[in-house]
């Protein structure tokens, strides 16, 4: 008799732990476990989630920026509403500029582009995110909390995620500006990301294209902003050439500590066109201050590279007389 109850108990005793495998080997696979509501994650940070787990995420932060608002509008006394302002339909105009040589394109400036190309680490954002819930995590990750650290947690899913990205469709619309740019124009090419990571990468003529385009490839996304100093790099590039515009491609605005505006105010014979891939209108201020373009491709309807390649062919000034 005792021995039957032996085999039964040590019976008992490895279908449990059977149990406790399979049940520690799920756990493992789903990143947790939960027990009445109680629940322990042990994935880490770095690991990709996966694309199911990353959606439901994404609506509960969406719930969780709901119910904040709500909360907030009851809290808030009311207050009168302040007459809206008419917004222009279209890109404001720059201030009227006096100085000759900013009302038309002259010929030094027709034969050389500098390409100002932000690979800062929102790049790696999905190319068809929309860029004004991208600008909404940012501005939650930067006010911290609970919705900060959710927002954070959305925002590096959605860089992890696979697929096509911000950077890849730069890439790709630089090697179509290769392509179809007037033979007779030079490429300057400056890169940025950190702070300290503005990268001077040459200059190109039309048989040298091919090489840009392979430097261009390299470029992975990484830290900051520097647009500020991005802008003087290529200002000064354009100064050593005797002449030239600019175009400045970025998806948000400067977290360097620098000041893209005052830079190009500083330089207003420079003509400088924004092509803005997200953050709202941060850089405007840069092509208005220099009679530029600020376009934003989704906004107008437009791919990068068709909007790329137009800037390239045909700045917004006209061609002295």
């Amino acid at each position: 008799m005792k021995g039957m109850r032996l085999v039964v108990l040590v019976t008992l005793w490895l279908v449990f732990a059977g149990l406790v495998g399979v049940i520690g080997y799920l756990s493992l696979k789903a990143c947790g476990i939960r027990f009445w509501g109680y629940g322990v994650s042990w994935c880490s940070a770095e690991e990709m989630p996966d694309n199911g787990r990353l959606d439901d995420l994404q609506q509960q932060l969406h719930t969780l920026m709901q119910l904040n608002g709500e909360e907030a509008a009851r809290c808030e006394p009311e207050m009168p509403e302040p007459p809206k302002a008419q917004l222009p339909e279209t890109q404001p105009e720059a201030p009227p500029v006096t100085d000759p040589t900013r009302q038309c394109l002259r010929p030094e400036d027709k034969g050389y582009i500098v390409l100002a190309l932000d690979h800062s680490s929102s790049m790696a954002l999905p190319s068809d995110i929309d860029s004004a819930l991208a600008t909404k995590l940012e501005k939650r990750m930067a006010a911290g909390g609970v919705l900060g650290s959710a927002a954070l947690l959305v925002y590096e899913g959605l860089k992890k995620k696979p697929g096509h990205k911000r950077l890849d469709a730069l890439k790709e619309s630089v090697a179509e500006v290769a392509g179809q740019l007037d033979p007779d124009t030079d490429i300057g090419v400056v890169a940025f990301s950190g702070c300290d990571d503005v990268l001077d990468m040459g200059n190109y003529s039309h048989d040298r294209r091919g090489r840009m385009i392979q430097k261009i490839n390299q470029l992975s996304a990484d830290q900051s902003t520097a647009a500020a100093k991005a802008l003087n790099l290529a200002i000064q590039k354009v100064k050593r050439n005797g002449g030239g515009r600019i175009i400045l491609v970025s998806d948000g605005k400067d977290s360097c500590d620098g000041d893209p505006c005052a830079v190009a105010r500083q330089n207003p014979d420079i003509e400088i066109d924004v092509v803005s891939l997200g953050g709202e209108e941060a850089l405007a201020c840069v092509a208005n201050a220099t009679g530029g373009k600020w376009l934003e491709p989704k906004q107008l309807g437009q791919n990068l590279q068709d909007v790329l390649v137009d800037l390239g062919n045909k700045g917004a000034r006209q061609e002295c007389q």
